[in-house]
């Protein structure tokens, strides 16, 4: 099978997701494509381009590396709040990632056009044994009993309030609540 008929089969797929926004108008295959195709909404519209990737889970940097010829074409495109430039990236199995093409990077969309919410990560201690197991520092743990390892975990924005920086040193406990509060360990 050509590569061509597989980007024709993401086209078919990608339609099928595009029509639940709202109208689509396929652009004709040829020399210098922009576009895949166009989606009409109220208001607005958006310029769809397909992209075959082998890895769909990768970051923004990365995609930025390995679509740059097809960012590039898009950003030929004008931009204004009822203009919108869509790279979608399509894997072997027919899954989907979509990502508006803005002045200054990509935003990741979910499959309705909206922004996805932004993760927010939070600072959870952790230690290595002797035996290069990992497991929460304990409350009352002394500094030089066993070093400290911080480990970033995601969350969603919608999950959880952003909590006021801080910063830790290897060993350091967090510090305590003001009023003789429980701690907690982060």
């Amino acid at each position: 099978m050509t590569r061509g008929r597989r980007l024709s089969e993401a086209i078919r797929l990608a339609t099928l997701i595009a029509e639940k926004r709202d109208e689509v108008r396929h652009i004709r295959h040829g020399p210098g494509l922009i576009c895949n195709f166009v989606i009409y909404c109220a208001g607005s519209l958006a310029h769809v381009r397909i992209k075959r990737m082998r890895h769909l889970r990768c970051t923004l940097a990365w995609l930025e590396r390995e679509a740059a010829e097809e960012l590039a074409a898009l950003h030929i495109i004008a931009s204004s709040p009822a203009i919108a430039r869509e790279l979608w990236i399509c894997s072997r199995r027919g899954n989907f990632r979509i990502f508006r093409v803005c002045d200054n990077g990509v935003v990741e969309l979910d499959r309705d056009g909206q922004p996805l919410p932004v993760q927010l990560s939070f600072i959870r201690r952790r230690t290595r044994t002797a035996a290069g197991k990992t497991g929460t520092v304990p409350e009352k743990a002394e500094p030089a009993s066993a070093p400290a390892v911080l480990v970033v975990t995601p969350l969603l924005s919608s999950v959880m309030e952003p909590a006021p920086a801080t910063s830790l040193s290897v060993g350091e406990q967090p510090p305590s609540e003001p009023g003789g509060g429980k701690t907690h360990d982060l």
